[in-house]
């Protein structure tokens, strides 16, 4: 379990960063009564038997097995997060949780192992061959670790036949734990005979995978792909036609998952051309000629623009060329705006498709990819569900997501996603303090603002990860500009904030503990959104509606002047107007008159500081906002 040794090293090295294995799965965790009732609707008592071949990539997009192939209550975890360079989108991932995402044994010890997840086939019919028939092979993929925890010895992946006859599971297959080392992607090929002479051949045949691993966490990963029982093959069959998609969809945005739309028509952040990863399998020929056609879909799921369709071309399978590098495939030209139609919330979605669709045996679900583009009132890196827990182990650590405003706005709150880990009740003891930092050359830089102490909170929704949500004790005006969110830990115990290891967003991504800003030592997304409201600029700010005492500055919001006037002061009393920005720049100096106007013509829209002086004493200090 190296992560889970990665952890304890965390405390001892010095200034490090380090990421660390989830304590439940919150995808997973929806209560018991909810699964029972759902598999009490979805499977009667009885079902009649599959047909061979049975096929399953786990492609579908669910997070629990297809209902149609494998028995229900299984505890395995569908998913795209945790397996690297999958056969094809999707795999079964085995690990220490049950089927509700909690710990087995919550109070086991880190180098324990036992039975964990289990996953059963359907009854399938292989009562029409002969017991003679020697050509029926059960074939799958497998991978240790991928982007989780790898398996210890004393782990296992172990694969089971059924004979009905005497109601048996016999072993078929297994292999122990190992750690492959932290950039292995590859995944191992299994070829295993389903002999008649054994009593397998009836109308009741089933197969299941089971796991040994640490029952108390995420732990001791197995990644299960692509596995096909069928008769007619031999030992040696390793012959597949299929092109799929491996890994999920961006977002259309350059930098984010998600952004306020406001800010986002104010300057734009559309990617110049769409990455993504495709899977040439077909062993049957060096190359295959296919295209992947392009389509994008607004918030109310109508199609816009035409769609992109780059043409075929001849790819090299896997085994020759690795992924599919033809640019018009795996990373076309976004060369159309995402349209200004909407309102300040909504998705957008794209939809690439493999043409032509007919290599694979899943109808269709790998090489059929959607991606989601989000504008909600916040700023995102991540898909929403974390792989690992990210901590810092110093006192007085801070990290921090960097993030430009197109626009002067407000931010309201920070959502930060504290990952359970095998730590919680520590954890939940330490305190943290929001900050915002101005940029300093590309890395934090002074301070704009420090909130309150606080404490991480642990939550899960069904069927997603459940984000805190820490709203600030005052709105924090920024002009545009880029600033770094974030919060500084009060103690050395790391608070584990969620780490996405599918979206990478390293270079926006920060951590100090010893004085010194750098970018995350791993490639991917923190789990903070700073959440920002916007600003009405047909009214004045809420901290601005009411006039200060002895003075009235209007109009505030303003465009072209303003005019001040200094009560109990006659219209020959001078004295001086000093503007600065909110980085302490002066923008603007001005002597004038009582009730005299002031040209804002020269200032960009944004958040300023007005100061007015007379006889070198500061008498007031506002609040001005302009806008053009």
């Amino acid at each position: 379990m190296f992560l889970l040794w990665h952890f304890i090293l965390g405390f001892v090295l010095f200034g490090q960063d380090s990421l660390f294995p989830l304590r439940f799965n919150p995808a997973m965790a929806v209560s018991k009564e909810s699964v029972q009732h759902r598999s009490e609707k979805t499977f009667p008592t009885a079902f009649s038997s599959l047909s061979i071949p049975f096929f399953d990539d786990f492609a579908r997009r669910s997070f629990r097995p297809d209902t149609g192939k494998w028995l229900p209550g299984s505890a395995v975890y569908i998913n795209t997060g945790y397996p690297r360079a999958p056969f094809t989108i999707g795999a079964a991932t085995f690990d220490g949780l049950n089927e509700f995402g909690y710990p087995y044994n919550i109070s086991a010890g880190v180098n324990s192992s036992a039975g964990a997840d289990t996953l059963t086939s359907k009854p399938i019919n292989l009562g029409f061959l002969n017991s003679a028939d020697s050509s029926v092979y059960l074939s799958f993929f497998y991978q240790a670790r991928g982007w989780g925890d790898a398996p210890e010895t004393a782990d296992s992946l172990v694969l089971e036949f059924f004979r009905s006859s005497d109601t048996s599971w016999n072993a078929a297959w297994a292999k122990a734990g190992f750690n492959p080392g932290v950039n292995d992607s590859s995944w191992r090929y299994v070829m295993v005979k389903v002999p008649g002479t054994s009593g397998y051949f009836n109308n009741s045949f089933q197969f299941r995978f089971r796991n040994r691993a640490t029952p108390s966490g995420a732990l001791d990963h197995w990644h299960l792909d692509y596995v096909l029982l069928n008769a007619g093959r031999t030992k040696g069959d390793s012959s597949f036609k299929d092109i799929a998609f491996g890994y999920q969809a961006p977002s259309l945005l350059r930098s984010y998952s998600s952004m306020p739309y406001w800010q986002f028509v104010s300057g734009g952040d559309v990617v110049s051309s769409y990455p993504v990863f495709i899977r040439n399998n077909d062993t049957t020929t060096s190359a295959s000629n296919f295209s992947v056609k392009l389509e994008l879909f607004d918030t109310l799921n109508n199609p816009i623009l035409p769609q992109v369709n780059p043409g075929y071309f001849n790819i090299d399978n896997w085994a020759i060329g690795g992924w599919d590098n033809y640019p018009s495939h795996a990373n076309q030209v976004i060369n159309f705006p995402v349209p200004m139609n909407m309102s300040d919330s909504g998705t957008y979605k794209t939809r690439l498709t493999i043409q032509p669709n007919d290599f694979n045996l899943d109808e269709n679900w790998n090489d059929t990819l959607i991606g989601e583009t989000h504008f909600y009132n916040y700023y995102s890196f991540d898909d929403g569900t974390a792989e690992s827990g990210y901590g810092l182990n110093q006192y007085g650590s801070k990290m921090a997501v960097k993030i430009s405003l197109n626009k002067f706005d407000s931010l309201k709150a920070v959502d930060i996603y504290f990952a359970p880990v095998v730590n919680v009740p520590l954890i939940m003891n330490s305190s943290y303090v929001i900050w915002v930092w101005n940029d300093n050359s590309g890395v934090p830089g002074d301070s704009v603002y420090a909130d309150t102490v606080r404490y991480p909170e642990y939550l899960n929704n069904e069927f997603q990860n459940a984000f805190q949500r820490d709203t600030l004790l005052k709105a924090v005006a920024l002009n545009p500009g880029t600033y770094y969110v974030g919060f500084q830990q009060t103690g050395n115990t790391p608070l584990n904030v969620g780490f996405d290891r599918n979206f990478n967003h390293r270079d926006h991504m920060f951590y100090n503990t010893n004085g010194t800003w750098a970018n995350s030592s791993f490639d991917g997304s923190y789990m903070i959104r700073p959440v920002f409201k916007k600003l009405d600029l047909g009214t004045r700010l809420e901290e601005m509606k009411s006039e200060e005492k002895g003075i009235s500055i209007f109009p505030n919001p303003a465009d072209e002047f303003i005019s001040i006037h200094l009560f109990g002061k006659s219209s020959s009393n001078e004295f001086d107007v000093v503007v600065h920005d909110l980085s302490g720049r002066k923008v603007l100096q001005q002597r004038i008159r009582n009730h005299e106007k002031v040209s804002t013509t020269s200032l960009a829209e944004g958040i300023y500081i007005l100061k007015i002086n007379s006889s070198s004493e500061v008498v007031f200090t506002k609040t001005i906002v302009i806008t053009k």
